[in-house]
């Protein structure tokens, strides 16, 4: 298992990639563009 931070985790490609690395068992961090500044909310 590995800890795995996906930036974009919202995007695209992130939406399609977290699903996976979940199901392998991986431990995963999503962040996004709104995490990184509440205030655009």
């Amino acid at each position: 298992m590995m800890r795995v931070l996906v930036r974009g985790a919202t995007g695209y490609i992130g939406g399609r990639l977290v699903p996976e690395l979940l199901n392998a068992g991986h431990e995963v961090q999503g962040e996004s563009p709104v995490d990184a500044n509440p205030s655009l909310t």
